[in-house]
């Protein structure tokens, strides 16, 4: 049986040389594109490169709107910790120097990072949110700083809860009947 390849499309908003293909698990589909052009669909991931833009503000702005998984080529340390400050997890930086070598471990990264992120903040036995997603929904509801109504949070912790996830969905065993 022959596995079927999967081919990733990668918006690529650079005027450097499109990476060469080498052996890597997923099959990049380079495409050169405008950062204007970005509002046309049918990406999976996107490659912007600080020095096609004018300043850190517009790839900030293209990287929030456009929702892509996403690695930042940068230059220098400072543009890194620049964009590392409100780089999603998951997203990557690359330094351009590395390019060649670096891209398509990034771009897997990220790649396979938007496939699950949805899975990673879910307990796998129940479904509902596990306490990471808790607390980044927590973090962000208490810090908003748009003018709503008060907020009520309540914590329940239940204790021995690990035991009974270890447990999972299995009925409890049987015991004798008595009449």
């Amino acid at each position: 049986m022959v596995e079927q390849v999967q081919v990733i499309r990668v918006a690529w908003c650079s005027l450097m040389d499109l990476p060469q293909a080498q052996d890597w698990p997923l099959q990049f589909e380079w495409i050169r594109v405008d950062a204007l052009a970005l509002s046309a669909k049918g990406f999976d991931i996107l490659v912007l490169d600080i020095k096609s833009f004018h300043n850190l503000e517009q790839v900030k702005y293209l990287y929030s709107t456009i929702g892509l998984p996403t690695v930042i080529l940068v230059d220098t340390i400072e543009q890194e910790s620049a964009v590392l400050d409100w780089l999603q997890p998951g997203d990557e930086t690359c330094h351009r120097q590395a390019v060649e070598r670096q891209i398509g471990l990034r771009l897997q990264r990220s790649f396979w990072h938007s496939q699950h992120k949805y899975s990673l903040h879910l307990d796998k036995l129940t479904g509902v949110a596990n306490f990471q997603k808790f607390k980044d929904y927590a973090i962000a509801l208490l810090t908003s700083k748009e003018d709503e109504d008060s907020v009520c949070l309540i914590y329940i912790d239940i204790d021995r809860f690990k035991f009974i996830r270890k447990m999972g969905l299995k009925p409890p065993p049987s015991r004798g009947t008595s009449h």
